[in-house]
């Protein structure tokens, strides 16, 4: 009786096992698309969209896209991705189409979950100027890696978004000055942070600072060049476009974009005229010229009592010429 129940058992075990055999393994019908973009890139959203269906390695546009202007077969093909995705940049934002949106904090992964198989394009729809992101197709299930992976991790290029100045030192009539030193602060809130920069201009009164993050900021100068007075007033400016410099002949100019342009002018220091300190004092050209004045120490009285001696001798010699023509 025992063997005959282990046989049945051996049986059933059996059975089990050409049953899972024989019946279809369901396919995996979900999947998700987690994006990387560069560690930098903060407050940058990702939208996707889903174009169209996959299945047997065959498109169907979604009802969403069939209007975009691109066809299954340059899909399948996947030539011009460049073109596919600019046109669909384009399309998107004209039908203000809605998708699954993520916006990336520091160091984080976006994660679309619960996605069905398709062909999904993601593209930036915010935070343009924190950071600029290529957008780009993803195949779910990706067939990369020659089996089907219906969580692929995709690398998007994302270039965080910079600018440059250039600060221009001259004097009143337009003369470049040279050595003239500035400190460089960015706005923080409500205060000033002070960047970790010691900028002097060069000969031709120049100086630059390129990979500026979109902000608000200014220069404070230091010390001015020799002969000339500081300027306390702050030079303000703010990044809000990506631009480069480039140097041309020992001059900064623009290489591409736009690059922020300061002008700070430096008046020279008052030179004290020549005998200032003696307002009471003049120079006619001649040494013999002497000048009194408070505290000097001409002997006043001695000047007096000869004066007065002239005119005594003077008044006599009058009396004189008179007494004789009687």
């Amino acid at each position: 009786m025992k063997k005959n129940k282990k046989w049945t058992v051996l049986a059933l075990i059996c059975l089990l096992m050409l049953m899972l055999m024989v019946l279809p393994v369901k396919a995996e019908t979900t999947g998700s698309i987690a994006i990387q973009l560069h560690s930098d890139a903060a407050e940058v959203e990702m939208t996707l969209y889903k174009v169209a269906a996959y299945a047997d390695e065959e498109y169907t546009m979604t009802e969403e896209f069939q209007g975009c202007g691109i066809t299954t077969k340059q899909l399948s093909e996947a030539k011009n991705v460049s073109q596919i995705t600019e046109t669909l940049e384009k399309y998107v934002a004209a039908q203000k189409l809605k998708g699954i949106q993520k916006t990336k904090k520091a160091n984080e992964i976006l994660l679309y979950e619960g996605l069905s198989p398709g062909l999904y394009f993601a593209v930036q729809t915010a935070g343009q100027d924190k950071a600029l992101a290529e957008s780009t197709l993803i195949l779910l299930p990706s067939t990369e890696s020659g089996e089907k992976n219906y969580h692929p991790e995709v690398t998007v290029k994302c270039v965080s978004q910079v600018g440059a100045v250039i600060l221009n030192k001259t004097d009143p009539d337009g003369n470049v000055l040279e050595g003239a030193c500035f400190r460089l602060k960015q706005k923080n809130g409500d205060s000033w942070k002070e960047l970790n920069v010691s900028l002097t201009t060069n000969k031709n009164g120049q100086l630059q600072v390129s990979g500026l993050p979109f902000g608000k900021y200014q220069f404070v100068e230091t010390k001015a060049p020799d002969g000339f007075v500081k300027s306390d007033k702050p030079a303000a400016f703010e990044i809000s476009k990506a631009g480069e410099v480039t140097e041309n002949g020992g001059k900064y100019e623009t290489l591409s974009g736009t690059v922020e342009e300061v002008q700070v002018v430096n008046q020279p220091e008052k030179e004290t005229p020549p005998g200032s300190g003696n307002p009471g004092s003049h120079d006619s050209g001649s040494s013999t010229k002497m000048s009194v004045k408070t505290g000097d120490n001409t002997p006043i009285a001695l000047f007096v009592f000869l004066l007065a001696a002239g005119a005594c001798a003077g008044l006599a010699v009058a009396v004189k010429i008179k007494k004789g023509k009687k």
